[in-house]
């Protein structure tokens, strides 16, 4: 019963195996296919199929082993994994993931456009870039670069898991080949080194040399290199910028590579190293420009601007700055007046402006002189055409006694009478109508006949 049993599972055949267990009594089938007068002592037999009485036969699929085509699948699916994991590892390898070196020069070329560029850029602890390095800069240099590969197995591979340190010539052999093959050409031809060999190679830009032109240079020289390494990667391997041609410190990286590994002495720097100049001095904005302290001019007219105009500075002299009326003004009382009309500069400075132009007071004459010059022909014309300013008032400027005259009516009529220009008149109109309403009342006459009387009190 066993042996029906598991070749049902093996064929797949449970309906069978479920009606057989279902109609046959185990236990009893069991004792009578089990006497001990049937089989010899001590051996184990199966039993038969007519054991079991009027039972089914079983499918011909319970007789026969596993399927051809199922032992065909599964090697298949064995060997499909295998090369699926063989292709994932090669493709890791290539980016330098798996730790070979192989793989990591195809991730330097990827990253910066060829390993030795790269190497010396980010790897090599140098200015240069061929100087050794220890497993701790090692480490940090791939940590920076990302690379996310194997380092012990990468380290282990570039140092043969005997040196403490690596360099360039570990990463590519063939590379460091031809460099020590094309240094000693070059020490041989040029004892001076590679600052000697730059001034004879022919350059379309007197500061760059192209690929093109090294491969003249080297024609020229008869210098014919090891072909193990290719001309195009010693030239890449000199460009440490990416940029496609080279100056004369990028190619003094041959006398650098000489010095390590050819102990050849680095000749001296034809070019003065920017390093050994005086540091300039850094640059600062100029200082700033004193503003200009502005003149009588200048107040005079910011005060025209704002009191009205022409002659518009005695006005504010009136009402702003000679309250007491003067004359002339103190520096204390000249401070207060600038500050009561906004004036934001230093007025002790214009007070003494004034008091050297006034002849040692502060007058309106040195703030405005020509509205005094026009107040002075006013006063002369007065005197001698009508004697007073209260005759010309009662005759000319107010003969119907309304105690008041307007500007149109002062500039015609008194200039009529006193034959003045219409400057001076409108110079002399704005002195007295300190209000600035366009009226002006026979009080205010009172103004020019007492105008710079009283300067000597003062």
């Amino acid at each position: 019963f066993r042996w029906l049993n598991q070749t049902s599972v093996d064929c797949g055949c449970s309906g069978w195996r479920r009606g057989m267990a279902s109609s046959l009594p185990v236990k009893a089938a069991l004792k009578g296919s089990s006497s001990p007068s049937s089989t010899p002592t001590g051996q184990a037999t199966r039993p038969s199929v007519a054991a079991f009485g009027d039972q089914p036969a079983p499918p011909r699929c319970a007789e026969c082993a596993v399927p051809d085509h199922y032992v065909m699948h599964r090697n298949q699916s064995i060997r499909r994994r295998r090369d699926l994991k063989k292709e994932e590892i090669q493709r890791m390898d290539f980016h330098g993931f798996a730790g070979d070196v192989k793989g990591f020069k195809a991730f330097l070329s990827h990253k910066y456009g060829g390993h030795c560029r790269g190497w010396r850029r980010d790897v090599a602890p140098d200015e240069v870039g061929i100087g050794n390095v220890l497993r701790s800069d090692f480490c940090m240099a791939c940590r920076k670069m990302g690379y996310t590969g194997n380092i012990d197995t990468l380290w282990k591979a570039l140092t043969k898991n005997k040196a403490e340190s690596c360099s360039l010539a570990d990463l590519d052999r063939k590379l460091a080949i031809g460099l020590d093959h094309l240094c000693s050409e070059l020490f041989k031809a040029y004892p001076g080194g590679a600052q000697a060999a730059w001034q004879d190679i022919e350059k379309d830009n007197a500061w760059r040399c192209n690929f093109q032109e090294f491969l003249w240079w080297l024609e020229d020289q008869e210098i014919v290199l090891d072909t193990r390494c290719p001309m195009r990667r010693l030239f890449d391997a000199m460009d440490v910028k990416g940029l496609g041609n080279i100056n004369l410190e990028d190619f003094r990286f041959l006398d650098h590579w000489a010095h390590k590994r050819l102990k050849i002495p680095l000749p001296p720097s034809l070019t003065v190293d920017p390093r050994d100049l005086p540091e300039p001095e850094p640059w600062s904005p100029p200082p700033p420009e004193k503003p200009k302290e502005p003149g009588i001019a200048d107040f005079r007219r910011w005060l025209e601007g704002k009191f009205g105009g022409m002659g518009a500075a005695s006005r504010a002299w009136r009402t702003s700055l000679d309250l007491k009326g003067c004359g002339a003004v103190s520096i204390s009382d000249f401070g207060k007046g600038c500050r009561g009309i906004g004036w934001k500069h230093d007025h002790t400075i214009m007070w003494n402006l004034l008091r050297k132009a006034g002849g040692g007071l502060a007058t309106m004459r040195a703030l405005d002189p020509a509205t005094a010059k026009a107040i002075d022909k006013f006063k002369e014309e007065v005197e001698v055409r009508h004697g007073s300013f209260r005759d010309l008032w009662a005759d000319v400027v107010d003969p119907g006694g309304t105690g008041t005259v307007s500007r149109v009516e002062f500039l015609n009529d008194v200039g009529r009478a006193l034959g003045l220009s219409s400057s001076v008149l409108r110079r002399v109109f704005t002195v007295l109508d300190t209000a600035g309403t366009g009226w002006v009342a026979e009080s205010e006459f009172g103004f020019l006949e007492n105008f710079e009387t009283g300067l000597a009190a003062s």
